[in-house]
């Protein structure tokens, strides 16, 4: 009877996971994290441009409605039209201009005749040196 040492009837021809093939798991479940990562930093981002501009859009909205709240001012540079509080990361802008009556454009100098103006209201996240917001509207003297 031949006898064997124990564990001499296994099949050596059996192999286990390779230093190499762990580290390449390892790579794939990496770069896999890394673009999940770098997505969620993109929208995180974006959502906050987006929040930046819903913002800028609702203090331009009021600041028209308070200026439409309020009769023409012929020359608001004297009697300005009401400004609005906003946060203190934003800034609001308020320029008026006048008609040229009948065939002339809109000029900043004022024209108590006209009757017309149009006016601009920018608004401007803190470090921004582009308006986030524009919104423009008229109005009218009328008697």
């Amino acid at each position: 009877m031949n006898s064997a040492p124990a564990g001499r009837g296994k099949n050596l021809n059996q192999r286990g996971a390779t230093l190499l093939g762990e580290l390449l798991a390892l790579a794939i479940v990496g770069g896999a994290l890394f673009i999940l990562l770098t997505g969620l930093s993109t929208s995180s981002r974006g959502v906050a441009v987006e929040e930046q501009h819903v913002t800028a859009e609702n203090y331009a909205r009021k600041q028209i409605e308070a200026i439409k709240a309020v009769p023409y001012q012929a020359n608001p540079t004297v009697v300005p039209y009401p400004t609005i509080e906003v946060e203190e990361n934003y800034e609001v802008e308020v320029q008026v201009t006048y008609w040229l009556s009948p065939t002339g454009p809109f000029v900043p100098v004022v024209q108590p005749a006209s009757g017309l103006q149009n006016i601009q209201v920018q608004v401007f996240a803190e470090g921004e040196s582009q308006p986030t917001f524009i919104l423009d509207t008229y109005k009218v003297d009328r008697p």
